[in-house]
């Protein structure tokens, strides 16, 4: 993907900035959130997709890993009301 097609490359923000990171993404099925792991991917991090909505997640999940590295890409159906869900979304991220 190339920074033209993405509003995040045109703020001078170098690529790959996030190299190293990890980050967790919560609601990123769709929406914001969606955006906000597409960017995140794009300046380098490794982006932990959290959604309520496994169909969803699962489909943004396969979306982003088609536009960047799917290794740095993964999913964890997560309900962030829950305090066992969010352990084990920890324990993934």
């Amino acid at each position: 993907m190339n920074s033209a097609t993405m509003v995040i490359g045109q703020l001078g923000l170098p690529p790959h900035q996030l190299r190293g990171q990890t980050a967790v993404v919560t609601g990123a099925g769709g929406g914001i959130g969606y955006e906000a792991a597409r960017a995140l991917l794009w300046l380098g991090a490794q982006v932990v997709i959290a959604e309520i909505d496994a169909a969803a997640g699962a489909e943004a999940a396969r979306r982003l890993g088609q536009a960047f590295d799917p290794e740095r890409l993964a999913f964890v159906e997560a309900d962030v009301g829950d305090e066992r869900s969010v352990e084990a979304l920890a324990k993934t991220a």
